[in-house]
């Protein structure tokens, strides 16, 4: 007895006849094309002709002048030796140090301009050398009631110090926004103390900017 086989599927039908209608498809998409290039024919053999050859010609003006070459240039001429009369044994004379003129350096005075300030050279800077005493300065000049209220500066002071480490004058350079500490700070400044500042090994006066800071923290 021959077995029963199930029904197919559409899903198994259309598998099953792909292959074909796949053919069928490819055949009638070449035949489409060549029908319509045969049809349309969208190229012509006259469009691949050749160009006219174009014929150039140089015209050359009338008046063009070539220029004559440069002449040539001349040798140098030769170098004539010269006579020199040099006596071998003469010499420069030695001049002793000790017999140099002493002229120090020194630094314009204060006195001639006090109000200004100039660069006065030196190769060794001054350094404070009493800074404890600053410290009890600090405290001393700064005023009372600014202190209780809380209120804090920062002084930028040019200095004046002499030859012999003494400040003999200062100015505010940049103000800390009170009057008042901007005064303090020039009165600590009197109260300093420097190692002076030397040049060419001599001490010598210098302009030079000191801050004088006013803390709660480090001036109680």
């Amino acid at each position: 007895m021959p077995a029963i086989r199930p029904p197919l599927t559409a899903n198994q039908r259309f598998k099953d006849r792909s292959g074909h209608w796949t053919r069928m498809g490819l055949l009638g998409a070449v035949a489409l094309h060549l029908g319509i290039f045969l049809v349309v024919q969208p190229f012509s053999v006259d469009a691949l002709g050749a160009a006219e050859e174009a014929e150039i010609e140089l015209v050359v003006p009338k008046d063009l002048r070539v220029p004559e070459p440069p002449p040539d240039i001349p040798r140098p001429s030769m170098p004539i030796v010269g006579s020199l009369d040099l006596d071998l044994g003469t010499t420069i004379d030695l001049v002793p140090f000790e017999d140099v003129p002493d002229l120090p350096v020194r630094a314009p005075s204060v006195d001639a301009d006090p109000d200004a300030v100039r660069f006065i050279p030196y190769d060794t800077p001054p350094h404070l050398e009493n800074e404890a005493e600053i410290g009890r300065a600090l405290r001393r000049e700064y005023p009372a009631n600014l202190r209780r209220a809380g209120i804090e500066g920062r002084v930028l002071l040019w200095l004046y110090v002499d030859e012999s480490g003494r400040v003999i004058r200062s100015q505010v350079k940049e103000t800390s926004g009170s009057e008042r500490l901007d005064e303090a700070a020039m009165r600590v400044a009197d109260s300093m103390r420097f190692r002076p500042a030397r040049n060419m090994d001599r001490p010598t006066a210098v302009w030079v900017q000191q801050w004088i800071s006013f803390r709660i923290g480090s001036n109680d």
